[in-house]
């Protein structure tokens, strides 16, 4: 009986190559679960008109606005790539139309905004201030 065998299968009889079984390895180290001292905070909103809206766009690398659909003036914004890794941008807004950061408008890639109205910024300010202190 004969059979067919691959270079590898070949080589391996010939006593020139030794097969191992595959074992999967780790690509990346895992990181270990952080000490109790170290605190996280989560935040969820829900959109309401005026409050909070998301909306998600694709970079065209040329001159452009973020849309919204607030249905009223905008005055916070937190902008993240989602097609490559990045920081996050926060953009607090003084004017109704504000323009996007050139990095924050790449041609082709995919961003998503966090929008809040202008009234909402009384009852966030305490979290955009540490939002602040945590990027710096």
């Amino acid at each position: 009986m004969t059979t067919r065998r691959g270079l590898l299968g070949y080589l391996a009889a010939a006593g020139i190559v030794a097969l191992v079984p595959s074992v999967p390895t780790l690509a990346a180290s895992v990181k270990s679960i952080p000490p109790a001292t170290d605190s996280f905070e989560s935040y969820t909103f829900n959109r309401e008109p005026g409050f909070f809206d998301v909306s998600t766009y694709r970079g065209n690398g040329a001159s452009a606005t973020i849309p919204h659909t607030l249905g009223s003036a905008l005055g916070f914004v937190m902008i993240k790539c989602r097609s490559k890794t990045s920081d996050w941008h926060m953009l607090e807004v003084n004017d109704v139309v504000p323009t996007l950061p050139a990095e924050f408008n790449e041609d082709g890639h995919n961003y998503i905004a966090y929008q809040f109205g202008k009234k909402s910024l009384p009852q966030i300010q305490p979290y955009i201030d540490k939002l602040r202190k945590m990027q710096a």
